[in-house]
């Protein structure tokens, strides 16, 4: 079933298939490391998004004081 893809020129590890003109990468060492990248990724945009939430707490949580502290 594989030996019909043609190679790319200049990209090692991809090839295409004439029959759907799809580009397959047959680099699974690549493919892995994309999926880790795009992992760590993900886990530093949930966290910088916890990390803005907590933030905002706190913002709320001061101005809840200085309200408080203004009325007296």
């Amino acid at each position: 079933m594989e030996n019909h893809y043609v190679p790319i020129k200049g990209r090692q590890g991809l090839v295409k298939d004439p029959a759907t003109g799809a580009i397959i990468n047959k680099d699974k060492k690549a493919y892995q490391e994309a999926l880790s990248r795009h992992e760590q990724a993900q886990k530093q945009e949930n966290r910088i998004k916890s990390l803005e939430n907590e933030l905002n707490e706190v913002k709320n949580g001061i101005s809840q004081i200085l309200s408080i502290l203004s009325n007296k």
